[in-house]
Parts: C-alpha cells; sequence; structure tokens
C-alpha cells in the first residue's frame, strides 16, 4: 500500500513540474516578442448570435477563391471614367472603386457568369450578366434633364396629361417608368441618357402616338425640346360584301370588328405624312388594304366593299399530259373596284 502511494505521488509531481516548464515557455516566448516590437495576437473566432438568442455559433466567411477580372468602366465615347463603383450582384461584399484610368479588378468565387452593378455620379447605371473574361468593358451613358412642352401639331395649343418617356437600354438604371405634362404641356424628365440616338415617346388621348428621335450626345446637362402631337381622326367604316352589298358583320377594320350592319368607328392614326392606313378583312372575303388622306375623310361613313374568295381545283400536268405532284401554286391578284359614290373605296 505504501509502495503504491509514492508511486502515484511521484506521478502527480511530474505531471506538475511539466507544466511549470511549459508555462516559463510561454512567458519567455511573450517577453521576446515584445522585445522587438512585436505583438503577439491569438486569433480569436467570429461569434454570431444564435436565433433563440441563448447560444453562440461561430461563423467563417467562404475564401474568395479564383482569377482576378480587369474592368474597364467607359463612358459612351471611349473616355474613362473614375471613382465608378463595381460591385457583383451574387457577391455584395465584393465592391470596388476604379481608378484614374477607369480600372478596377474584381475577384470572386470562380463562376461562368457574372451579375455585374457598375455606377458613378453624373451617369446612369448598368446592370447586366456578363460571361467571365480577363477583361470587361462597361459604359455608361452620360445622365441629363430633359425640360419641354407638348404641343398639338395643328394648333400649338398645350396637350396636358400627355405620357413621355425615353426608350432606353434594359441594362441601363433606374429603370425608366416615365412622366406626365402638366395643364400647360410642360414636363421635365431627371436622368435620360444623352445618347446620339434617344428615341422619345409621347402618348395622349385623342392624338397619334409619337416617337421622335433626338440626338443628345453632345447636349449639355439641361436640354428643352418640344413635342408636336398629330390629333388622331375619327373614321367611320361600314364594310359591304361585293358585288350583293349585304354587310359583313365581324370584319375587322384595323383591329376593330364591325357590328351587324357592317359600321365600326375609332380614333384613326396618322402617319408622320398625314396619311390613315386602312386595313379590311374579312372570313370568306379577299382583304382590303390602302390609306387615305386626313381632309378625304368627311362626316359620311367610309364604304369599302370586300369581294367573296373563289375556290380552284384542278390538276397540274407536264406537256406530256403526265400528273405532277408536290407543285406549289400561288394565287395572287389585286381587285380594284370603282366606287359606287365618292365617300366609297
Amino acid at each position: 500500500m505504501t509502495g503504491r502511494f509514492f508511486l502515484a505521488l511521484t506521478a502527480m509531481l511530474g505531471l506538475a513540474a511539466l507544466a511549470l516548464l511549459f508555462w516559463k515557455g510561454q512567458r519567455e516566448t511573450k517577453r521576446s516578442a515584445m522585445a522587438t516590437g512585436q505583438t503577439a495576437v491569438e486569433p480569436v473566432p467570429e461569434f454570431v448570435a444564435g436565433i433563440d438568442g441563448r447560444r453562440a455559433v461561430e461563423a467563417a466567411s467562404p475564401p474568395l477563391e479564383g482569377p482576378a477580372i480587369r474592368v474597364l468602366v467607359r463612358d459612351l465615347e471611349g473616355r474613362p471614367i473614375s471613382g465608378a463603383r463595381v460591385r457583383s450582384k451574387d457577391d455584395p461584399q465584393v465592391e470596388v472603386m476604379t481608378d484614374e484610368t477607369g480600372a478596377c479588378a474584381l475577384r470572386f468565387p470562380r463562376r461562368e457568369w457574372l451579375s455585374l452593378q457598375a455606377t458613378a455620379g453624373g451617369f446612369l447605371g448598368v446592370e447586366d450578366k456578363i460571361r467571365c473574361t480577363e477583361e470587361i468593358t462597361v459604359q455608361l451613358p452620360r445622365a441629363c434633364t430633359l425640360i419641354g412642352h407638348v404641343l398639338d401639331a395643328d394648333t400649338r395649343e398645350p396637350v396636358a396629361g400627355a405620357q413621355v418617356s425615353p426608350l432606353t437600354d434594359r441594362r441601363w438604371t433606374p429603370e425608366w417608368v416615365g412622366g406626365e405634362s402638366d395643364e400647360s404641356g410642360a414636363f421635365r424628365l431627371e436622368h435620360v441618357p444623352a445618347t446620339k440616338s434617344l428615341m422619345m415617346s409621347a402618348r395622349a388621348s385623342g392624338y397619334s402616338d409619337l416617337n421622335y428621335p433626338l440626338d443628345l450626345s453632345s447636349a449639355g446637362d439641361f436640354v428643352s425640346i418640344e413635342l408636336l402631337m398629330v390629333p388622331t381622326a375619327r373614321l367611320v367604316v361600314v364594310v359591304l360584301e361585293h358585288p350583293s352589298g349585304m354587310p359583313i358583320a365581324q370584319a375587322s377594320v384595323n383591329g376593330m370588328a364591325t357590328d351587324d350592319s357592317g359600321r365600326v368607328s375609332f380614333d384613326a392614326d396618322q402617319g408622320s405624312n398625314g396619311a390613315i392606313k386602312v386595313f379590311t378583312e374579312a372570313a370568306g372575303h379577299c382583304s382590303l388594304s390602302g390609306s387615305l388622306r386626313r381632309e378625304a375623310v368627311g362626316s359620311e361613313p367610309l364604304v369599302l366593299r370586300l369581294p367573296l374568295l373563289g375556290r380552284f381545283e384542278g390538276i397540274v400536268r407536264d406537256e406530256r399530259g403526265t400528273s405532277v405532284s408536290g407543285a406549289k401554286l400561288v394565287f395572287e391578284e389585286y381587285f380594284f373596284l370603282k366606287p359606287n359614290s365618292p365617300d366609297e373605296a
């Protein structure tokens, strides 16, 4: 019994001596680091609170692997844009700024496609999905402000309530929703892309839709314009069958259906040359298309007569009288009718 006690005591004393030696070694290491001007910092794991607030879970950010991609940000004329913010939409922590040459480097986990966002002061932003390559060039359009009026093309009276918007590239941000003219026909649009071929769109009740091209590539920060809208023409049409003169119900005139009396009325758009295009079709009848001047639209209905379609049956033979299979037959004929009165076409 005494021998076992001494063996246990000896083992305990040995462990205590080893612990003392380890402690002295750690102390000497810290003193040496302080003597050389260095501070030993132990790694501290990052913790985030649990959902229930009663426990902590160690969190570690995944390393960003993959080669760096060089991104060049330019304006539409190819000039570099410094101070632009470039980020990966899929990796919110990956955001850099361009230098004085308009260049920056993005590093993110390797993938085939990159959802790239680029913004800069005085420019519209860009958001696009781009295939990853060693170098990517992004172009930002310069932003300007449009101040203008919407007027009646005939009377130059203001057109209130017109919906005005530029037709822009879907990749540019912010997404455009347009503006509306006030009682004086005035409108103001911010952050309009100053491009060489910007198409302005204007719509208003009682007027033909307007698509107006603008060259803003050399314009300043503020641009003043006038948009002239052409009033629509109220058109009343009667569609009759030729030669019987019976009304044709459910005939389509510029997409509008006739009633049982063959009549339909609608506001017809005018082209840039003042012509009104008319296209009429009905089941079992020939179609009719043409145009007329706005001045020719009177108070009486415009009468359109559609001939019945014919049916042809036969056999195609060669010069020896042998029937030919697979022959392609094309029948195309323009049928002109003499109007019965000045109001008919």
